[in-house]
């Protein structure tokens, strides 16, 4: 059986550091960019949904600690 890949060099992800990938910025402002538009208008109502959640949570958790909830 022979080796076709001979003198073929093998790069691994590990090999590569983050500095070695050429990523280019886009110049454009967010706001020229549909996705961070669509991303930045969907953050309030994610933090709202989740701000939301923890405090009813949290408040149902300490009515369940008070003798006149566990009396209904």
């Amino acid at each position: 059986m022979e080796d076709h890949k001979q003198g073929a060099e093998v790069m691994h992800q590990e090999d590569t550091s983050p500095g070695s990938i050429d990523y280019a910025e886009d110049p454009r402002p967010w706001y020229k960019q549909p996705e961070l538009r669509k991303l930045y208008l969907m953050m309030p109502f994610l933090f709202l949904g989740s701000t939301t959640l923890g405090y009813d949570g949290s408040l149902l958790n300490g009515l369940q600690t008070m003798p006149a909830w566990k009396s209904c």
